[in-house]
This record gives structure tokens, sequence and C-alpha cells, in this order.
């Protein structure tokens, strides 16, 4: 008889006439009996000695045919647990009591010091803390915004200009409101309270638009005293939502070659960053199609100073102080405008650098324009250069606050070719003083005339070494597009479906095309040509040929020079 067996007998085992009792298991009728079947059960015990089973001693293994093996310990081999867990071909150590009984302390000790333990299963997930991206120190993106620029100080400051109307005048704001907003109905216009109005107002429009409407609104009901609370209130906020207007409408669309209408393209939606080094080198780029290894290798930066052109002033000196004047240089049509382009459109849409309270876009070549405007040159300060390109824009006394934290950017420094005195033009700090237009571009670059601004200065590496470095921060290039960085950038570009893959796939048949096209601006006519080429038939069968490339090529670049310089009108 097997062990099995024999504890099944055991169990089984009662009493005649107990058979009823037996079979029915005490807890399986709890609720359902009644209080005089509790009693006669109670009366039965009492009566009836019920006999103790006793558990036999263990048989010895000679006597039984089938043992069940026990271990002593309650370790086992491997849990059902493990099993599930382990990967396939994980190793499992067998362990029990009896294996650790025949080990010293010492050895225990010397074994886990020397052999640490390696286990199969699953580590638990490390915490997770959530992070808020709105509230981010100066070193990470995106920023925090200024409080007078912030929603909570609008949202107070609007609710508490229109909590001094009378009843009857708000209700009239919110009808004239209500018809000269497209977007706000009726009802959401009168239902609520004061709060739910300023809130569902702030919800539609946005903070900016919302606040300049409650401005407006309130000038055309006769409100003159409140509007002009309001709006010394929060005037911080008005200026940089004229700035995001003026950049927005510089630079959502990106102009590449001869634009045609209706073939403007979006730069969020062609947009690849270029790599952009920190360390400046102004090497050219070791590639070649007939040397793998050429025998003297320029000198390149190596991936690690590359930066983000978002991050560019939360760069470091030497010294550890942050940078405040950052030079930015290139090859001819290698993508600086563009990412000038690219940072303005970032800040103006709160996703990143929101730190910055203002941004001044403002290019070398329209103080050029201004200087040859006029013979002989008339004498300008920088508030008159900024009331002529920004009119709406109404920033001056805060820019002469040491705490006011804002950015000019120049571009196209080389686009200014009068030559400039860095010794002796004189000194100016006021921002009202007229001057001669060298002397006062040379002020803006040396930081005396807007003492706490941060610089950002772009041009060919030729016109910027002009500059002396005791007035420069950092210089950094950029360097270009990698290999997939040049499939990004045709992905995007050609939205076509399977015209990219065919064109990044024919393109790269050509060793030289493919190496060129690390330029941004190659490999933008990589995909203006390639377009036009495939839609004849069987197009694409023979590798592509250099000779009519660089023909479309220069044809592009001549229309571009004579358009640049010399100001001729566009050629198709």
């Amino acid at each position: 008889m097997d062990s099995d067996t024999e504890v099944e007998n055991i169990f089984t085992k009662r009493k005649d006439g107990e058979d009823e009792k037996w079979k029915r298991p005490p807890s399986s009728y709890g609720s359902m009996k009644s209080d005089s079947d509790d009693l006669e059960e109670k009366k039965v015990e009492e009566e009836d000695e019920v006999e103790v089973a006793v558990l036999p001693e263990p048989l010895p293994q000679a006597v039984t045919g089938v043992q069940m093996y026990r271990p002593s310990s309650p370790e086992t081999l491997c849990t059902i647990s493990t099993e599930q867990t382990k990967p396939p071909e994980a190793l499992v150590i067998e362990t029990r009591s009896s294996d650790l009984e025949c080990l010293s302390e010492e050895d225990v000790k010397t074994e886990d010091e020397d052999e640490p333990l390696l286990t199969h299963s699953p580590e638990p997930p490390d915490s997770v803390e959530l992070e808020d991206s709105m509230q981010s120190n100066d070193n990470n993106q995106p920023g925090e915004l200024h409080p007078e620029q912030d929603l909570p100080h609008v949202f107070r400051t609007i609710q508490s200009t229109l909590t001094g109307l009378t009843k009857g005048e708000l209700l009239s704001f919110k009808m004239r409101f209500y018809q000269w907003e497209r977007k706000v109905t009726l009802q959401q216009a009168m239902e609520g309270d004061l709060l739910d109005f300023v809130d569902r107002m702030i919800e539609l429009l946005g903070q900016d638009t919302a606040l300049v409407q409650t401005i407006d609104t309130l000038q055309n009901m006769d409100k003159v005293a409140e509007a002009k609370q309001l709006h010394d209130q929060c005037q911080r906020a008005l200026v940089r939502f004229q700035m995001n207007k003026n950049l927005t409408s510089k630079h959502r669309i990106i102009h590449e070659g001869i634009v045609r209408a209706g073939k403007q393209n979006y730069l969020d939606k062609v947009y690849v960053e270029p790599q952009i080094s920190a360390c400046g080198y102004g090497g050219v780029y070791p590639d070649h199609e007939l040397r793998p290894h050429p025998p003297t290798p320029a000198q390149v930066p190596s991936p690690d100073t590359f930066v983000g052109v978002n991050n560019l002033f939360r760069l470091l000196k030497d010294d550890g102080t942050p940078v405040r004047t950052v030079v930015t240089t290139g090859l001819a049509g290698v993508g600086m405008s563009v990412s000038v382009a690219k940072f303005a459109m970032d800040w103006a849409e709160f996703r990143a650098n929101k730190d910055l309270q203002f941004v001044i876009s403002l290019s070398f070549q329209s103080l050029w324009i201004l200087r040859t405007k006029t013979e002989p040159p008339k004498d300008m300060s920088f508030c008159n250069v900024l009331d002529y390109y920004l009119p709406d824009v109404k920033c001056k006394k805060y820019l002469l606050e040491e705490s006011s934290n804002f950015l000019l950017i120049m571009d196209s420094f080389d686009q200014y070719q009068a030559p400039l005195d860095w010794e002796n033009a004189p000194v100016i700090t006021d921002m009202n003083t007229p001057v001669h237009l060298d002397v006062l571009t040379v002020n803006i670059l040396r930081g005396n005339l807007i003492q706490g601004a941060r610089k950002w200065i772009l041009g060919r590496r030729a016109a910027v070494s002009q500059i002396p470095s005791k007035f420069i921060d950092i210089v950094t290039e950029i360097q270009g597009f990698s290999d997939e960085m040049k499939d990004e950038y045709l992905t995007k570009r050609l939205i076509e479906d399977g015209l990219a893959e065919k064109i990044i796939r024919h393109y790269k048949r050509l060793p030289t095309l493919h190496i060129l096209a690390r330029h941004p601006f190659v490999c933008w006519i990589v995909s203006a040509m390639f377009v036009s080429r495939f839609c004849y038939a069987d197009y694409g069968i023979h590798p592509p040929r250099l000779t009519p490339f660089l023909i479309d090529m220069m044809i592009i670049q001549m229309n571009r020079r004579l358009e640049f310089y010399y100001g001729h009108p566009r050629h198709n």
C-alpha cells in the first residue's frame, strides 16, 4: 500500500451510523441550518466519543513500492513562480538546508563577498518621478515664464478689472465680446459667473488673444481708465505677444530656393536640426569618394560637442558662468537662417527658452539697408531702429532693466559690408543717442549699448573673424546633416507615397552626391531635382549623373545670388 492510499483511508475512517455526518462538510451549510439542528448536533457530540485519528510512523523505503519524495526543508528546486519568470536558458541552483550545514559561517561569508548571487527573477521597475515640464531650472528646457507673463497673472488681472464693472456694464461687455469673437457662442458668454466667463474666454482664445480682446472691448465701452489699468498691469505680457506675432509671421514659412506661388512649406513640417558643434573647428569634412582614409584627415568635432539650437544659451564658459554672446558660423546655405527661424518659432510658441522674456530678431542686412537708404547716411539711435522695424513692440523700458532677460539675434553679419572701427569708435551707452550706423553696430557688438542683453551673431567665418575675441564668449559651427538626418529631411519634404524612398535609394548610388548631401542646401537640391526627374517613365534604373545635377545647382545659385546681393527679381 502506498502512502497516499494510507492517508486517504485514515481520513475516510468513521463509525457505523455516521455516514451522513461525515459526508456533510460542517462549513457547507453555515447559514442554512436551523437552531434545532444545531442543538441536536451538540447532543450527539457530547454522547459519542469521536475516535481521534493517529498518523502511523513513516514506513521504510524498502517496504513501499512507490515513494513520495518530500525534502526536509521548505526550499524547493523550482517553484511555479520561478518557472514562469526565469529566462529559457537560466541556470537554476538547487539549495537545501542540508547542503548548507556542511559549510561554516566563514565559508558562507567568503562566498557571499567574492561571488555575489546572480538571480534571474525579474527586478522591480525603478520608481518613476513625474516631472512638470513647465517647471524646470535654467539648465533644462523649456524654462519658466516671468511671473507677469504667466497665465495666473493674466487671469487674475482680467478678473480684477471686470469685477469693478456694474451688472449692466458686465452684461454689455459680454454681449460686445460675443458679437466680435466668432469662437464664443452666446451660451458660453452668458452662462456662469464672472470666474467661469474669464476661464472659458482664456481657454477658447488663449491668454494673449483674450487679453487683447478684453482691452479693445473696454475701450469701445468708453471704459478708458479700466482699459489703461489692464494694459499697464499686463504690459510685459502684451509686449511678448506682439513679438510672438512678429516672429511667427516672419519665420513660419521657410523659403527654399526660388519661391513659387502655392509651393511654400511650413518650417515645422520640413525642419531637421543640423549638427551644431560647440568647438567651431572650421575644417573640411574628411569623407572622400576615392580615398576612404585620407592621409591627413581634417580635425572634426566629436559627437559629444554637438549642442541643440535651443540650448545654445544654456552653455557655460570656462569659469562656469552662462554665456552671453554666441557666434555661429558655417558654410553658405548650411542652415544658419533656418536655425534662427526654428529658435524664434519655438520661443514664440512656448516650446523652449520660456525664461527669455523677449527675443528681438534684427539682421545686419536690415542695418545695411538703413545705412544705404539715404545719402549721406542718417544718424539713428537704437530705439529709432527698433521703431522702424518693430513699430508695434514697445519694449524700450524693459531693455534698460538689469533683471530683464532678453535676446538679440543678429543674422547675416557678412551682409554688413562696411568696415568697422573696433578701436576708435566712440562708446555709446544711451539707446536714444543718434549716431552713425557703423558706430551703432560696433557698440551693439561690444555690449556697451545694451549691457543686459544676450547676443546671438551669425555669419560666415571670414566675416565673423573680424570681431575681436574679447567680445565673444563661445564660437559654434553648423556641421550639416548626418546620414540619418538626410533621410529624415527627404522623407519630411517629399510627402508623396513611395517617392521619398525612391529618391533616397537612387541618389545614394552616386557616392559624390551622397557626400555632398551632408550640406542642407545640397540636400534640398537633391529633392527638388529628382522630383522632376521621377515624373518620366522608367527613370531611376541607371545611377544618377553628376553633370546634370551640378548644372541645376549652378542655375539655382545664380538666381539666388542675383536676388540676394543685387536685388534682381527671381527667375523660374
